[in-house]
C-alpha cells in the first residue's frame, strides 16, 4: 500500500515538474518547449497542452502568413529551413503531406522569393 502512495506522489511531482511553454504562436501552430530550451519544436496544437510535432527540436526562428508557416532549425550540423503549407495540414495529416524541408539557407531564400514565404523572426 505504501508503495502505491509513494509511486503516486512521485508521478504527481514528475508531471508537475515537466515545464512547457509557448514561444511563438499562429493557431494551431506553436513553437513550444518541454523541459528544456534544447527541446524547442514546432507543432500542431491539438488542445489541452498536446501537440503533434511538425518540425523537430531546436527551432530558433519562425514566421507565418495566411498560406505558410516557416521555421529555422539549428543543430550541431548547421541550420536547416522548413515551410508548411497550411491548406494541406490538419491534425489528421501525416507530417510529410504539408511539411517541406529541410532546405539549405540558399535554397530556402530562393523558395522564399518564388512562393512569397513569410519572414523568419527569432523566437523568445
Amino acid at each position: 500500500m505504501y508503495y502505491k502512495i509513494r509511486l503516486f506522489i512521485f508521478l504527481s511531482f514528475f508531471l508537475v515538474a515537466c515545464d512547457s511553454s509557448t514561444h511563438w504562436k499562429d493557431a494551431p501552430y506553436e513553437v513550444y518547449t518541454i523541459d528544456s530550451s534544447v527541446n524547442t519544436s514546432l507543432g500542431y496544437a491539438i488542445g489541452d497542452g498536446g501537440y503533434i510535432e511538425r518540425i523537430a527540436p531546436r527551432i530558433t526562428s519562425a514566421g507565418s502568413n495566411d498560406r505558410y508557416v516557416v521555421a529555422r532549425q539549428c543543430k550541431d550540423d548547421g541550420c536547416h529551413f522548413y515551410y508548411i503549407v497550411k491548406q494541406l495540414d490538419s491534425k489528421f495529416s501525416e507530417p510529410n503531406t504539408a511539411v517541406n524541408g529541410p532546405f539549405s539557407e540558399e535554397d530556402f531564400l530562393s523558395l522564399s522569393e518564388q512562393l512569397k514565404l513569410p519572414q523568419l523572426k527569432p523566437i523568445k
